[in-house]
């Protein structure tokens, strides 16, 4: 038996890392086997998957064991049921824990961008009330003697 040090990876780990995938066999409706590569995703096609997983239909399990393997949808059509699921399985063990960590930063952001959003309504509410008010809160900015104003008494 093969003892693995800390922080050592396998065979399967190292090769997933060196072809950014793995190899599965696959079986197709028609019955014969094939090999294909369930890849992992790069980062720019995060958005794809977050569209297609969206989609509970049987559609979308096409969509996204197409994406897996960077094949189109009337290939992952040909596949068995059984190698669907394993295609499907293999798909989302590579690439949940990348995805996730990207669906985070993007939800964050999403976060950040309507907090900004908040904040620019809040402040286009108060001007245009202000607007309504004829700018004034009942003093005049000329009798505040800020330097804003330009009215600064000169020093003795």
């Amino acid at each position: 038996m093969e003892t693995k040090q800390p922080g050592a990876m396998s065979a399967q780990e190292a090769h997933e890392v060196l072809y950014d995938g793995a190899d599965l066999e696959v079986l197709y409706k028609a019955g014969h086997l094939g090999l294909v590569k369930v890849r992992k995703i790069p980062r720019e096609e995060f958005a794809n998957l977050a569209l297609i997983i969206q989609d509970d239909s049987e559609l979308g399990e096409f969509q996204e064991a197409a994406l897996y393997c960077g094949r189109d949808e009337a290939w992952a059509r040909s596949l068995h049921e059984g190698s669907l699921d394993r295609v499907l399985a293999e798909g989302q063990r590579l690439n949940f824990s990348s995805y996730a960590r990207w669906f985070r930063r993007r939800a964050r952001m999403v976060s950040l961008v309507s907090n900004q959003e908040a904040l620019v309504a809040a402040a286009s509410e108060a001007m245009t009330r202000l607007t309504q008010r004829g700018f004034t809160n009942g003093s005049s900015a000329r009798g505040t003697g800020t330097p804003s104003s330009g009215n600064i008494p000169p020093r003795n």
